[in-house]
């Protein structure tokens, strides 16, 4: 069957020792017009990904990635889903000696941290074969995306079978199209009144947004993001040739709170770095609910500082208060360790599943941005702690 590109391994710089500070999730599945003028863009995508992704570890995101053609339909039984890029945070990297704990006190067997088969490849890994465009002339590329993302191997529940999936319920949903045609999901073909062919929809785009609204359970953790052409073009920059308006494409981008950058006069590399930036502000808003600890501390010893902006030189102190402080919780299981507040009608969505000892914030103590934690503590049964 077809294989989803996968990018190249990237690299990853870890917080400073004594900061504690829990990645964000983002599960993001880019599909990719394969066909026509796009074949020539591939080297430049095949170059831009791992950068993209470098960027996302560099922000300290824990992301899963997979592509999916938009080019013509495709059965999802017929997509192998055996290998998808994933962070530095996956324990599959646990066998390159080269893992980082998402959390203290994280285990490198824990199957809940690990993607389905979550295998990086070479960056230059694409599908054995280009699609071409089918007989009918329709791209159904949206139609794809979701079908795609509702199997049942694809769309999980976290918990006992949370490893085999590529969703993950306490992860944002980001879906690109990069694409220089429109998608044509759910329609045919007519001939128009100048006897050319035009493309008359049968589907409402309504129903292709409600299923991708009903994937999360809030609108704030699902973004869809239309790298596509604005206008006709005998001369689109990606890849060159002609391109057409990705229209479709662009009203889920508005309808799903994400973006829509015009590919043909943008350079690819600065339309991801875009998405990333985008992607950060979700991060930024995210408030931390509880601090994870390695191991069980005796609680005297426990001294909590806020770096503004993650700066240690710029500290304040954090009192022992159950208003406005830090309270010892105990040992947790499967706790949310932040959340996204309350926005757009919707309520606050606990985000961030953690397993350990744990410290909770309350109040004004409760951090968002760029703040991080640190935390100093002796460990219990330690005799230094007197």
């Amino acid at each position: 069957g077809k294989q989803a590109f996968v990018p190249g391994v990237v690299d990853f710089n870890s917080n400073a020792p004594g900061a504690f500070e829990q990645p964000p999730k983002v599960d993001i599945l880019m599909g990719i017009d394969t066909t026509g003028n796009m074949k020539n863009a591939y080297p430049r995508v095949r170059q831009e990904i791992p950068t993209f992704l470098n960027n996302l570890n560099l922000r300290g995101w824990d992301f899963r990635f997979i592509t999916v053609d938009v080019s013509a339909y495709t059965n999802p039984s017929t997509v192998t889903f055996d290998r998808m890029g994933v962070s530095r945070y996956d324990t599959f990297f646990t066998r390159l000696g080269t893992w980082m704990p998402p959390f203290p006190g994280a285990q490198s067997d824990d199957r809940r941290l690990r993607g389905q088969n979550g295998v990086p490849v070479d960056g230059s890994f694409f599908p054995d074969s280009l699609s071409s465009t089918p007989n009918d002339g329709l791209k159904p590329g949206i139609e794809n995306q979701i079908n795609f993302l509702q199997r049942p191997d694809i769309n999980v529940e976290n918990g006992s079978n949370s490893a085999r999936g590529f969703v993950r319920r306490d992860a944002l949903l980001a879906v690109l199209t990069l694409s220089s045609a429109d998608d044509t999901s759910g329609g045919r073909w007519v001939p128009g009144n100048n006897g050319a062919q035009v493309f008359q929809p049968i589907t409402p785009l309504s129903t292709y947004i409600d299923q991708l609204r009903r994937m999360k359970e809030s609108l704030n953790l699902i973004r869809y993001y239309a790298l596509t052409s604005q206008n006709r073009t005998e001369q689109c920059g990606l890849g060159g040739g002609y391109a057409t308006p990705g229209t479709r494409y662009r009203t889920m981008a508005d309808a799903l709170g994400g973006s829509q950058i015009d590919i043909c006069t943008t350079p690819l590399a600065t339309a991801l770095d875009s998405l990333g930036t985008q992607l950060n502000s979700f991060r930024l808003a995210y408030r931390k609910l509880f601090i994870v600890l390695g191991s069980e501390p005796n609680v005297s010893t426990i001294r909590v500082r806020r770096l503004i902006a993650g700066n240690p030189s710029n500290a304040v102190t954090i009192p022992n208060d159950a208003t406005n402080g830090w309270t010892y919780a105990g040992f947790r299981t499967d706790q949310y360790t932040t959340e996204l507040p309350a926005q757009n009608g919707s309520p606050a969505i606990p985000m961030n599943l953690a397993t350990g000892y744990m410290i909770e914030l309350h109040g004004n103590a409760r951090m968002s941005g760029n703040d991080q934690a640190e935390v100093n503590f002796v460990s219990a049964g330690d005799p230094s702690a007197g």
